[in-house]
């Protein structure tokens, strides 16, 4: 209950760091400069790339048309839905 921030919680008298560090294989690095509080212990995954791939359908573009429309203009950032309009700009001219 009183714990805000930690990178590993060890409980009862027979689990000591040496049980994590060399045995059960979790860590209790925690980043430095106050970022504890919203940043994970350190691991494997802050050394790997990712990437992300979206693949979206027209109808699953057509979907999310109006929302993106909303959320763009709350964000004043036009040219993000205009990049949606442009998609169906040549069936416009049909």
């Amino acid at each position: 209950e009183k714990i805000t921030s930690a990178g590993l919680i060890l409980v009862g008298s027979y689990s000591p760091v040496a049980v994590s560090d060399y045995g059960s294989g979790t860590n209790h690095v925690l980043p430095t400069g106050g970022f504890g509080h919203a940043c994970s212990g350190l691991s494997v995954l802050d050394f790997v790339r990712r990437v992300s791939i979206v693949e979206s359908s027209r109808e699953g573009l057509l979907s999310l048309k109006n929302q993106v429309k909303v959320m763009t203009e709350a964000e004043n950032l036009p040219n993000h839905y205009k990049a949606i309009e442009a998609r169906f700009e040549s069936e416009r001219q049909m």
